[in-house]
């Protein structure tokens, strides 16, 4: 019975896989696969090897707390998925042992596949970590092994947050790991790496951690409909990632709130009433009636903020400026759902007041991100005097940081 158990979810990684390649085949044709793909590819890894004699000049002054913020970034990435179907409730759900085997094939697959992902990171890391920042071939393997582990770790403990919470519960505790989690991971690596008794120490407490966790998550038998939408919901993120990108994304199948966090009672937001304004209100209004574009969104913020405390003073300014514009490259994605929504394109707007509305609604959405970020710079940087300078400085960058972003929407 393991054996087949065994075949069964072999073949469902292959199926996926299969479906996946055919998602991106898609859109990487033969042509973008001859003159992008492949020589970019090639020429990508001629410079990795040039890299091992000289590492570029201008990422030498990158301090070592921005690869580690990048490293626990890839390790908050890491997601546990137990590879069920939804035909699996008419028969294998009665047998304890086939779905007990299942899910511990599926874990360990999913731990494999972390663990040639953290290999991957780990490698393109290692001219800097070696050549830049001095780092023994011991060192870059333990800390591969600890990315690993946290990787797994992290998997499994928001699967297990999202079983057992809901709701904003559930948001407020998933923010607090990340940032708690990011804060210990910055600090705990300058610290152990020359430690290496400590640090192996730390890393076999982590790996009894994290099977004690997965022996855990084995035990649950209430899990299937749970699993199975964490199954879809990752089999299909490609795809709509993809769709998405297009503009062609579909709303998710779940019910709507009855009263919205923001807006309630829909109320005007400006008193003049043009179609730009009218444009730009309804845009406004979507991204903050949406759950899920919040969440994103703070979950953006959220990284920005952790850049900037990890990262000396003289390069603050110049994240500052390139965070202004990616925050604002970020809102207008959510411009762009809301203009290619089927409802927006019934009405004929002229190219003035599409220009006009995406530059207001743009400005509008990346501005408390940005006096948050702006606040939070010019506090690091001259104490609470730094704030009031810092939300000046925001606004009047978010003014020409939403005119450039507007130019490419």
């Amino acid at each position: 019975m393991h054996l087949n158990s065994f075949k069964l979810v072999l073949n469902r990684v292959l199926a996926e896989w299969k479906y996946e390649f055919g998602v991106w085949r898609t859109v990487i044709d033969w042509t973008v696969a001859l003159y992008i793909v492949i020589p970019g590819g090639l020429l990508g890894l001629w410079e990795y090897w040039h890299w091992w004699t000289v590492p570029p000049a201008w990422l030498s002054p990158i301090p070592l707390s921005v690869w580690l913020t990048v490293c626990y970034i890839f390790a908050w990435s890491g997601s546990m998925r137990i590879f069920v179907e939804e035909a699996d409730q008419l028969f294998l759900v009665q047998y304890r042992k086939w779905m007990s085997n299942i899910a511990r094939l599926s874990l360990g697959y999913c731990v494999g596949r972390s663990a040639v992902s953290c290999l991957g990171l780990v490698l393109l890391l290692s001219p800097w970590l070696m050549l830049r920042y001095g780092l023994t071939l011991e060192q870059i393997f333990l800390l591969y092994l600890f990315i690993l582990v946290l990787k797994t770790l992290l998997g499994i403990v928001k699967q297990l947050l999202v079983l057992r919470m809901s709701g904003w519960v559930r948001k407020i505790a998933l923010f607090g790991l990340f940032a708690v989690g990011g804060n210990i991971f910055s600090w705990a690596i300058p610290f152990l790496l020359p430690r290496t008794a400590l640090f192996t120490g730390i890393i076999v407490f982590c790996t009894a951690v994290t099977l004690a966790l997965l022996r855990l998550r084995l035990r649950l038998r209430w899990t299937f409909f749970a699993d199975l939408s964490a199954a879809l919901a990752d089999k299909y993120k490609w795809a709509g990632l993809l769709l998405r990108a297009a503009g062609a994304g579909s709303k998710n199948g779940r019910p709507s709130r009855r009263r919205p966090l923001l807006f309630r009672r829909s109320k005007l937001l400006f008193r003049v009433r043009t179609p730009a304004n009218a444009l730009t209100e309804i845009c406004l209004k979507a991204v903050a009636r949406n759950t899920e574009h919040l969440q994103y969104y703070a979950g953006l913020i959220s990284l920005a903020l952790l850049i900037l405390v990890t990262l000396p003073v003289k390069w603050r300014i110049i994240i500052w400026l390139s965070l202004a514009v990616t925050v604002n490259f970020f809102v207008s994605l959510y411009w762009r759902e809301t203009v290619n929504s089927p409802f927006v394109r019934m009405y004929k707007l002229t190219p003035e007041d599409n220009i006009l509305a995406s530059r207001k609604a743009i400005f509008w959405l990346g501005l408390p991100g940005l006096l948050l970020i702006s606040s939070t710079v010019g506090f690091l940087t001259y104490a609470w005097l730094g704030i009031g300078l810092g939300l000046a400085a925001g606004v009047i960058i978010e003014v020409y940081a939403c005119r450039l972003v507007a130019l490419f929407v």
